[in-house]
């Protein structure tokens, strides 16, 4: 069996979330980058929606079958359900849930802003039967969201070299210009400039 994505949380049922190294996937530091970051991160939930609205976990297998009991149950028939179709929608209100909790640093959480669906998230996923482990991102799921961010991340590449060029090159003029004095200084050293009446 797959193991969990890194730094998925399950261990308290009101909220439920993963916390994602980006500067560890992405192999940058975006720390700095509050939009990027808003922007993978719903890169993530709309890959995790997508995933359990097609039916499958995060193992790429698909979702067990439902309980003879809630398949015969009124709200099975009142929203439409199908025995064949698993994804995680009865309203939707779970999947709709899930969001950005925090970008700090270099690190993306998700999880869901309402405490009913972490519950149901949370009991879907921890169930001794028929787990649904659907929230969550791996790895190789991340190095696919990557791929839809190359342009933006050499751009941030592209700026930080470009920032550490100047701040080099502002280091190297200022020793330039410190030597220069100091030759100056040491040249002088000893006379007496001219009288200007002072």
């Amino acid at each position: 069996m797959m193991k969990k994505p890194v730094g998925l949380d399950l261990s308290n049922q009101m909220e439920v979330k993963q916390t994602i190294d980006i500067g560890r996937i992405f192999d940058v530091d975006l720390s700095d980058r509050p939009v990027l970051k808003e922007k993978i991160g719903q890169a993530i939930i709309d890959l995790i929606d997508k995933r359990s609205k097609s039916g499958k976990d995060y193992t790429g297998r698909n979702f067990p079958s439902y309980s003879s009991g809630y398949v015969g149950s009124r709200d099975f028939e009142r929203y439409g359900k199908s025995k064949s179709k698993k994804n995680m929608t009865l309203t939707g209100d779970m999947l709709d849930a899930m969001d950005i909790l925090s970008t700090k640093d270099n690190e993306i959480v998700i999880g869901f802003d309402e405490t009913f669906a972490s519950q149901k998230a949370h009991g879907n996923m921890e169930r001794k039967k028929n787990k649904r482990l659907f929230f969550g991102v791996t790895d190789s799921e991340l190095d696919t969201i990557k791929e839809n961010f190359v342009g933006d991340i050499a751009e941030v590449e592209t700026k930080k070299s470009l920032s550490d060029l100047m701040f080099a090159n502002k280091v190297k003029n200022g020793a330039a210009a410190n030597t220069l004095n100091t030759f100056i200084d040491d040249l002088f050293e000893g006379m007496e400039g001219p009288d200007y009446g002072n």
